[in-house]
C-alpha cells in the first residue's frame, strides 16, 4: 500500500494521471482511500485541496465533499462527515452507494438509534429497488446492513446488562457469519467494529 500510495504522489506531481488538464475523480477516490487507509490524513487534506479545482467539472462537487466526508469520517469527526455528506447529489450513482454507506457508518459510531434505523430502512429499500447497481453489491451490502444492525443491537444490549458472556457469545456467531456470508461489502469495518465491542 505504502508503495502504490508513493506512485501515485508521483503520478499526481509529474500528472501523469491528468487527462486534458484534469484529474479523473475516480483516481481522487483511490489517492484519498489510500491516504486514509496509512494514516495519512494531514497530506491527504492538503492534497484535497490543492487538486480540487483540477478534478473533472462533471464531477468534482461530489468528488469534493464525498472524499472529504471520508476523510472526516475517519478522524472521527462525524459531524463534519456528515455536513460534506449532505452536499453529495445522491442523483449521481456513482457516489451514492458509497455515501448511504458512509452514512450508516456514520450513524453507528453516534450512536444515534433513531436516525441509524432509519436511515437502515432507506438504505435497504434503495438497494432492493435499485436498478443499476449489480447483483453482487446489493447482496453484498444486505449482508452488511444486517451485520451492522446485530451489531448496533449489540452495543445497546452491551450497555443494559452484565453478561459479558451472552455478549461474546453473540459476536463469537457475527465473527462466523463474516466468515460465512459471501458476498460481503466492508468486511474490514466490520471486524473492526467486532474488536472494538471486545475490548
Amino acid at each position: 500500500l505504502r508503495e502504490l500510495f508513493q506512485l501515485y504522489q508521483i503520478m499526481v506531481e509529474e500528472k501523469l494521471i491528468f487527462y486534458q488538464g484534469y484529474i479523473v475523480h475516480t483516481d481522487v477516490k483511490n489517492m484519498v482511500s489510500l491516504g486514509i487507509r496509512l494514516g495519512e490524513y494531514k497530506w491527504t487534506q492538503a492534497f484535497l485541496d490543492q487538486i480540487a479545482d483540477q478534478i473533472t467539472p462533471a464531477y468534482r462537487r461530489d468528488a469534493i465533499h464525498f472524499n472529504g466526508a471520508q476523510l472526516a469520517y475517519a478522524q472521527g469527526k462525524f459531524r463534519r462527515a456528515l455536513q460534506q455528506l449532505r452536499e453529495v447529489n445522491l442523483d449521481e450513482s456513482f457516489y451514492h452507494l458509497g455515501a448511504k454507506t458512509l452514512w450508516l457508518k456514520v450513524y453507528f459510531d453516534q450512536r444515534d438509534g433513531d436516525a441509524f434505523f432509519a436511515h437502515v430502512h432507506s438504505f435497504q429499500t434503495w438497494l432492493r429497488r435499485n436498478k443499476t447497481i449489480t447483483i453482487p453489491q446489493r447482496e453484498g451490502h444486505l449482508a452488511w446492513i444486517s451485520l451492522t444492525i446485530r451489531l448496533f443491537e449489540l452495543h445497546q444490549v452491551g450497555h443494559l446488562s452484565s453478561s459479558r458472556e451472552q455478549i461474546q457469545h453473540d459476536l463469537t456467531k457475527i465473527q462466523e457469519d463474516l466468515m460465512r456470508f459471501q458476498p460481503l461489502s466492508q468486511k474490514g469495518w466490520l471486524e473492526e467494529k467486532v474488536a472494538e465491542i471486545q475490548s
